[in-house]
């Protein structure tokens, strides 16, 4: 075989292997969901009223809204989710939604995984069992603990105190049940 020949026959396998990768890494759509609650937009930030932004959004995320002027639909990737009731685009829609809309999301396209032999699949479910019990416990069931810290008055002076919270709690739940708490003078509302 001459060069020019090999060279052919080695770009002929490059692009077979590209075309097999490729066709592995196919991103599966995910389905469009009815969002709950309202929203309001200013610019990139999305503000909502009885809304789940957290459990329902995630990083990479669309945000489908109806523009009632033109009455097309517009899509926006989420960049941030803030709390349950705010969030940010990474780019605004056409114009701010000022009085309160439904709204649609669509969760971010997933790679379709490359198909697994059996016994690759049965050892990496005995590994995942195995990983999860440490000394006895079970991790995969345990609860996930928040830490909130407010001010307690000793004496004349104040002292912090960490306190540790059964569940997954935002920063605005462990914001709200420190203000009731009457002994932190520096959070007010």
């Amino acid at each position: 075989m001459s060069n020019d020949e090999l060279r052919a026959e080695v770009l002929k396998d490059q692009q077979k292997q590209e075309e097999k990768k490729q066709a592995q890494m196919q991103f599966i759509e995910q389905p469009i969901q009815q969002g709950q609650g309202k929203l309001i937009t200013s610019g990139k930030a999305v503000h909502g009223t009885e809304t789940n932004f957290i459990s329902d959004l995630e990083v990479g995320d669309f945000l489908i809204i109806q523009n009632e002027n033109t009455g097309k639909q517009e899509r926006r990737k989420v960049n941030m989710v803030l709390s349950a009731r705010s969030c940010g685009l990474e780019e605004p829609f056409s114009e701010d939604i000022i009085i309160k809309s439904e709204y649609l999301f669509q969760k971010k396209p997933k790679l379709r995984e490359k198909v697994k032999h059996v016994e690759d699949v049965i050892a990496e479910r005995l590994a995942k069992e195995n990983a999860g019990f440490v000394g006895g416990l079970d991790q995969k069931n345990s609860e996930k603990e928040s830490i909130m810290e407010f001010r307690v008055k000793v004496g004349d002076a104040y002292k912090t105190v960490k306190e540790k919270i059964k569940g997954d709690k935002s920063k605005e739940e462990l914001l709200d049940m420190r203000v009731k708490k009457k002994t932190d003078k520096f959070c007010w509302f």
